[in-house]
């Protein structure tokens, strides 16, 4: 049942060790396989070698026993990375109901495909946003928990079904997970030019960084003074807690 989602050029999804490409920011259904355990035996794992986000997926059940990273190997992967741990899940509940000709032992809920289907979303959502939505990544949780959809009729017909699988997994009571984040201490400098200062230093401190603005060229008495310059520049990734200097100006913005 292991599953390990990591952003790699293409991205791909890493199930039951086998890479599936994720073409056309498409996601691939990864197909199960008959094999008895996941444990990398080829040399270094390639979870330690790769610094890019992660997430995690394992039961606790028995035939998903060898899949399981416990806080050793588990401390050394690089951030950001998420994991969540299905009790006595098993190692085909992702497809739980289809008839598999190698599955062992079935776990207690039938949600675990539809919850980590959420994870999974939320998960690209925050890491592999749409070209047209840039800043979704800031509205996505660490935890990955799926926002409550409040649709329209008409968007209803089209979104039936859209992340409701956490939903349906929390109301049933043979469903237990323990989901654990470390989000990376990198931040994205804010775009702020051209904004007035107000709203520069709440985008700045949103961000957990520190805003400095330059008073030099601001009148007295006139409007909120706007952002005319910004050092670093907004795109740029720093650590969280860096100074982003901001100067100032008063009159008509450009």
């Amino acid at each position: 049942m292991a599953l390990e989602v990591r952003l790699l050029g293409p991205p791909s999804i890493i199930c039951d060790g086998v890479a599936v490409p994720l073409n056309g920011r498409k996601p691939w259904v990864c197909s199960p396989t008959c094999s008895s355990n996941n444990a990398w035996h080829d040399g270094p794992s390639p979870i330690y070698q790769i610094a890019l986000p992660r997430l995690f997926t394992w039961g606790s059940g028995g035939t998903d026993a060898t899949s399981q990273l416990t806080d050793g190997p588990w401390n050394p992967i690089a951030l950001p990375k998420h994991r969540a741990v299905f009790s006595v899940g098993e190692h085909f509940d992702y497809l739980y109901d289809p008839q598999l000709p190698c599955r062992g032992a079935k776990g207690p809920c039938p949600y675990v495909g539809p919850a980590t289907d959420d994870l999974v979303t939320m998960f690209f959502a925050k890491y592999l946003p749409p070209e047209l939505w840039p800043n979704l990544p800031d509205l996505i949780p660490d935890n990955l928990e799926p926002p409550p959809l409040q649709l329209t009729p008409a968007q209803e017909f089209y979104a039936a079904g859209h992340l409701v699988g956490q939903k349906q997994f929390r109301e049933d009571t043979h469903c237990e997970v323990d989901i654990s984040e470390e989000p990376s201490t990198d931040r994205v400098v804010p775009y702020v030019l051209n904004s007035p200062r107000n709203v520069a230093d709440r985008d700045v401190r949103e961000r957990d960084l520190v805003p400095s603005f330059n008073t030099l060229g601001e009148q007295a008495g006139a409007p909120m003074p706007w952002v005319d310059s910004q050092h670093p520049t907004g795109g740029t990734v720093v650590s969280a807690g860096s100074t982003v200097h901001m100067g100032l100006h008063s009159g008509p913005v450009p």
